[in-house]
């Protein structure tokens, strides 16, 4: 018993149990809203290229799979193709974002009624 007890509290405290979760939930919103640093261009570079290492690295990976006989060529070839759309999709999102930083946020679509909508008594 003597032992449980400081486990108990070390997980209590651990678990954010004795803070309100109102007031830490928000302190940490607010906290990643702000915290958006701009990058210069050898930053985005430098990261441009270590990424670009990291997926060659996993083609490498997939393709000793696939040569090993782990996987067929065709689910090789679909993962190798999903990294490199994702990795696109990626690289897209952070141009975008940098370049859309200081525009106005799109108005919210609103939303039409369907004729099964509309007919319901």
């Amino acid at each position: 018993m003597k032992r449980f007890m400081p486990l108990l509290a070390s997980f209590l405290i651990g678990m954010g149990i004795f803070l309100p979760q109102s007031s830490a939930g928000a302190v940490t919103k607010a906290a990643v809203k702000t915290q958006q640093p701009q990058l210069t261009a050898e930053q985005k570079m430098e990261i441009k290229t270590i990424r670009q290492r990291i997926l060659k690295g996993q083609i490498d990976l997939i393709n000793k799979y696939v040569e090993f006989g782990v996987l067929t060529r065709d689910k090789g070839d679909a993962l190798i193709s999903d990294l490199k759309s994702r990795e696109t999709k990626w690289q897209n999102d952070v141009i975008s974002q940098s370049q859309e930083k200081n525009k106005k946020p799109a108005e919210p679509k609103q939303k039409t009624r369907t004729k099964k909508e509309g007919s319901k008594k």
